[in-house]
């Protein structure tokens, strides 16, 4: 089965109606729950997970986390006795 013509509709979809370039949001839930595969519950746990960031350090301080890591990884004892 080929889903190429399926998926590009809901690119096309998703950039057209998104609340974030100015679309309405209850026609963007609408159209989700239509694209939305039939095996996915809207009850299904995976839905409701949070989303978690994670910054990173940049410039002088990523080169220091890099060694410290490193350092910390070096000094761990093996995995397998």
């Amino acid at each position: 089965m080929d889903d190429r013509p399926r998926r590009s509709d809901f690119r096309e979809f998703v950039r057209t109606h998104h609340p974030d370039v100015g679309g309405d949001q209850a026609t963007f839930v609408a159209g989700l729950a239509a694209y939305r595969p039939a095996v996915i519950r809207a009850d299904d746990p995976r839905l409701a997970a949070d989303v978690v960031f994670r910054r990173t350090p940049h410039g002088l301080l990523a080169v220091v986390d890099r060694m410290v890591r490193w350092y910390a990884q070096r000094r761990r004892p093996p995995r397998v006795r």
